[in-house]
């Protein structure tokens, strides 16, 4: 996915313990996002860490307007509903996150 200058990019990096990635990834795999709804969606990638305590959430949007709109609208709640893991052992359970927003600025595709 190659962004374009002016997308408002949000990564959510997720601290995890090791015994809970394969959980994280199969939630991740298993969710309703709902993103193809929304006005002004561009893209989201799930990377994780080679070690798999970490992981990144990047989702990419038209203008920042686009990624608040979502942030605060329907699709955001419902795709979050089941979002905190509860369902799963302590011990698997993500143990932190930081949220950190970006603009696009400049952007090279790679050649056709």
């Amino acid at each position: 996915m190659t962004g374009t200058e002016g997308e408002y990019v949000v990564f959510n990096v997720i601290d995890v313990p090791i015994s809970g990635a394969d959980g994280l990834e199969q939630a991740f795999a298993q969710r309703q996002s709902h993103l193809s709804e929304v006005e002004g969606f561009a893209g989201f990638e799930l990377l994780r860490r080679e070690d798999k305590s970490q992981f990144v959430v990047v989702s990419r949007w038209r203008n920042e307007d686009a990624f608040k709109a979502w942030r605060d609208g329907e699709q955001f709640k419902r795709s979050h509903a089941h979002a905190g893991g509860s369902e799963r052992p302590e011990s698997e359970r993500p143990t932190g996150s930081e949220v950190q927003t970006f603009r696009v600025v400049l952007s090279e595709p790679a050649p056709s």
